[in-house]
């Protein structure tokens, strides 16, 4: 590979719009090995490329609401229009793309100059490419996007389309279920249940309080935005997002898209801020590529500061 700084630039910026179209899990969920087995098969460095794509997916991720399961949470409680939304955290988004590339591109300058011993990684039994799959993929997600800048209600747009998906005349609908991650999906509702319990203690609330008689105030944005950095990579930036949403005023918008951005973004700051991240990893980990906590912490921590200053 000639040029392997182009290759990091188009890896990171096709991450980024790919998160904000189908989520980033699932995108890292399918990136992951298909880069880890190209870098490796090149002879290069695998782990900034590995890195790089956990923090633009979340970059990503942040300028839609459909981009992560925090903005789809905040959209639909907050009534967000879709195509506000990506004007208010789009932008944002973008510059913090660029900072992160030039982050880890600097951080790594001598890793991508300098070339590896080749790793042969074996016979990968890649999914063969599917032309009608494909296409029909495309035109789903286009479709929906489409059906998501109208009035029509997003959840009835989202089940409709995924309705469409499952009539199958060479799958059955069995084998299509049988694809579903179930065990992040029960993740996610055991999220629900555990914050609902939370919640019914009093702590939430006791804690506001707290910070509202020490002059702290969750409805200024700058205020949120700390608050929310912080108890993202505390509790990660699901359960933070999930607390968070009770205080903020309906009315005002403006608090809802800076939660959506700084749940985001603080989610490159250390590996369990993210669920992006721990997939990545651990996908990457089975063809020997391995992230430490502290290799990512160092490019995640600058990356973080230059997010929430793009905000």
């Amino acid at each position: 590979m000639k040029r392997p700084e182009r290759f990091l630039l188009a890896v990171m910026t096709v991450s980024a719009a790919l998160s904000a179209v189908l989520m980033n899990d699932v995108v890292c969920l399918a990136f992951s090995p298909v880069l880890a087995v190209s870098v490796l098969n090149a002879g290069i460095n695998p782990v900034p490329f590995i890195i790089g794509l956990a923090v633009s997916s979340n970059i990503g991720s942040a300028a839609t609401i459909i981009g992560n399961p925090q903005n789809m949470l905040i959209g639909q409680l907050g009534k967000l229009d879709f195509g506000r939304f990506f004007a208010w955290c789009g932008p944002p988004s973008v510059l913090s793309l660029g900072a992160a590339y030039l982050v880890i591109r600097w951080l790594y300058r001598k890793d991508l100059s300098k070339g590896l011993s080749k790793k042969e990684t074996g016979e990968e039994k890649w999914q063969p490419f599917d032309r009608h799959q494909s296409l029909k993929g495309i035109a789903a997600a286009v479709l929906l996007l489409v059906l998501f800048l109208t009035s029509i209600p997003r959840e009835i747009s989202a089940i409709s389309i995924a309705g469409l998906l499952l009539c199958s005349r060479k799958m059955h609908t069995r084998s299509l279920l049988g694809l579903v991650d179930w065990h992040l999906i029960t993740l996610f509702c055991g999220l629900f249940i555990v914050i609902r319990g939370l919640e019914t203690t009093g702590i939430p609330l006791m804690l506001i309080e707290t910070l509202s008689s020490k002059g702290i105030d969750l409805r200024n944005v700058f205020t949120l935005t700390a608050v929310s950095g912080l108890m993202s990579n505390v509790l990660s930036n699901v359960p933070a997002t999930m607390l968070l949403t009770k205080f903020l005023d309906p009315a005002r918008h403006d608090q809802w898209y800076a939660l959506a951005l700084s749940s985001t973004f603080a989610g490159n700051l250390i590996t369990i801020g993210s669920i992006a991240n721990l997939i990545t990893f651990e996908q990457a980990k089975l063809y020997g590529v391995k992230v430490g906590f502290l290799e990512h912490a160092k490019v995640g921590i600058p990356v973080t500061i230059t997010s929430f200053a793009s905000q």
